[in-house]
C-alpha cells in the first residue's frame, strides 16, 4: 500500500531553497520521498525528544523528517543533519498554525484537533 503524503509549509520552503538550482539534489529528494510513501517504516522510529518522528537521510549531509499518520506521511522538514531535528518543540508548535498543512488535513478529512494530539505527543514519553 502507497501512503498519501501531506506536506507542511515549512517543509515546502526548505526544499524549495534547497533544490531550486540543484536538479540532482531535487531528483534524490524525490525519490527518497517516493520510498517513504511507499514503505514509511523504512527508518527506525526516533527516541527520547524526538519520539513519533523519522528521519531518513537523502545524502550524507541531509535528512528529511517526517510522521506516520494514519494512512499518510507527513514531511515536517528538510535541512541538513546537524539543523533538521534543533528546537522540535518549537516546530511542531508552529506545524500546528502551518496554513498549508491545515489546508491539506481539511481536504483529507482529517481534523485539526485529532492531528494535534499526535503533535503534542512528539517527544513525549
Amino acid at each position: 500500500m502507497v501512503f498519501e503524503s501531506i506536506v507542511t509549509g515549512h517543509f515546502s520552503k526548505k526544499y524549495a531553497k534547497l533544490t531550486g538550482k540543484n536538479k540532482a539534489f531535487k531528483q534524490q529528494v524525490v525519490n527518497k520521498m517516493k520510498g517513504i510513501r511507499q514503505n514509511p517504516e523504512i527508518c527506525e522510529p526516533k527516541s527520547h525528544d524526538l519520539r513519533g518522528l523519522r528521519g531518513l537521510h537523502i545524502t550524507e549531509h541531509y535528512v528529511i523528517v517526517y510522521l506516520i499518520f494514519k494512512d499518510y506521511v507527513i514531511f515536517i522538514n528538510l535541512d541538513h543533519h546537524d539543523k533538521a531535528y534543533e528546537a522540535v518543540e518549537g516546530l511542531m508548535n508552529r506545524v500546528l498554525e502551518d496554513d498549508k498543512l491545515l489546508t491539506e488535513l481539511k481536504q483529507a478529512n482529517i481534523s485539526t484537533e485529532e492531528f494535534a494530539r499526535i503533535i503534542r505527543t512528539i517527544g513525549r514519553r
